[in-house]
């Protein structure tokens, strides 16, 4: 059997109106667009929560935050629930996790 191909990017505080793949001019994003032309791209979209941490975890999940007690940005994820990344683990893919702050660079 075939492994899976994933890649999952989770940006904070970027704008859809932000990618050039949406024509946007504002700012460069020559990779993203890359990546919105090859692969899926989901046009509509809600989130559980309206902050970052909750809003995570519910993606992970695929549980409601406020079930998780996951109210604010200081919540984390409850080691006994079931999430994405222990399912790749489980299935012995490879998985990593990069955080990177910085700013953006203009046109």
């Amino acid at each position: 059997m075939m492994r899976p191909n994933i890649l999952f990017l989770m940006a904070d505080q970027i704008r859809h109106d932000y990618l050039g793949c949406n024509g946007s001019d504002f700012v460069k994003t020559p990779n993203l667009d890359r990546l919105a032309k090859e692969g899926t791209r989901f046009t509509q979209a809600v989130t559980e929560a309206p902050v970052c941490a909750p809003a995570r975890i519910g993606l992970a999940t695929g549980c409601h935050p406020y079930l998780l007690g996951a109210l604010d940005n200081q919540a984390f994820l409850p080691p006994p629930i079931p999430n994405l990344l222990s399912t790749l683990a489980r299935q012995r893919l490879p998985r990593g996790l990069r955080r990177q702050t910085g700013p953006c660079e203009t046109r």
